[in-house]
């Protein structure tokens, strides 16, 4: 259970200090063991047992260091990430930064990220991209550093693979052409080959959705239909998905459907 986890900003912080202090103790053996050559190469013997003592000495307070530093890590890291406690470090982190957020199967969507914990890697995934620094105030300030980027996101080529996922499902259904699918049923169809769902999961599908929505983007040169979300009836259904905007207010998606023209572009 989290309960038994000491908070590790706690842990990382007196890791640092101790290791600090191992530092200047190493360089206390630099030293002496410079001085020591010197006594060595003039054959000042009188001195020579002074600065081996010495030594001694620092070898026992570098020791002491190291038992100290392997005690400040009481637990097994992959075994921490998965009991939950780093997750529920994380969600205060970002809460304390006010940054928003929302948690969906075990991930925290934090626009524009999606990011997960890899137990088993000793790690987290932000955009697909693996980081291994765990402290959570680190991890804060890139996430913070994310949303002040500009998203390298091209809406108009993800608007003609949704499109494109679209048109299998209703070919399939014999249904007609402008008929509202499931967003849910279309990722499916995009993640059909084997492992694809692990790589492009659902909460980095609603992420997508969420910058094509922003966007503006309903129609690609690929096709004249325009696209249609649909969630009126379907935010109370199965499927839905969701992800927290820039603004900090969540949005839900549903289902989609393409339709001309003539026959409107908005629910």
């Amino acid at each position: 259970m989290s309960a038994t986890y000491p908070p590790l900003t706690a842990i990382l912080d007196g890791m640092a200090a101790a290791a600090e202090r191992g530092n200047e103790t190493g360089r206390a053996v630099i030293r002496e063991l410079n001085r020591l050559h010197g006594l060595a190469k003039e054959g000042e013997l009188g001195k020579l047992a002074q600065s081996l003592d010495e030594l001694a000495e620092l070898g026992v307070k570098l020791d002491r260091t190291l038992t100290e530093l392997r005690d400040k890590l009481p637990f097994d890291p992959a075994a921490y990430l998965a009991s939950g406690a780093y997750l529920a470090e994380l969600r205060a982190a970002l809460e304390a930064a006010d940054l928003p957020f929302v948690e969906e199967d075990g991930s925290l969507l934090c626009s524009p990220s999606v990011i997960r914990i890899l137990p088993r890697q000793v790690a987290v995934e932000i955009d697909g991209q693996r980081d291994r620094r765990l402290n959570p105030r680190t991890l804060v300030e890139t996430i913070a550093a994310h949303r002040r980027k500009e998203p390298r996101y091209q809406p108009e080529r993800f608007l003609n693979s949704v499109r494109q996922s679209y048109d299998l499902i209703v070919t399939k259904n014999a249904g007609r052409t402008d008929a509202v699918t499931r967003l849910v049923d279309i990722w499916q169809v995009l993640t059909l080959l084997p492992g694809q769902d692990k790589e492009y999961t659902l909460q980095d599908f609603a992420r997508d959705l969420y910058h094509l929505d922003a966007s503006g983007t309903v129609t690609t040169l690929q096709s004249t239909r325009q696209l249609r979300w649909c969630g009126s009836t379907g935010i109370r259904s199965s499927g839905v998905l969701c992800v927290v905007g820039a603004d900090g207010r969540p949005r839900k998606y549903w289902g989609v459907s393409f339709v001309e023209p003539h026959n409107g572009t908005h629910p």
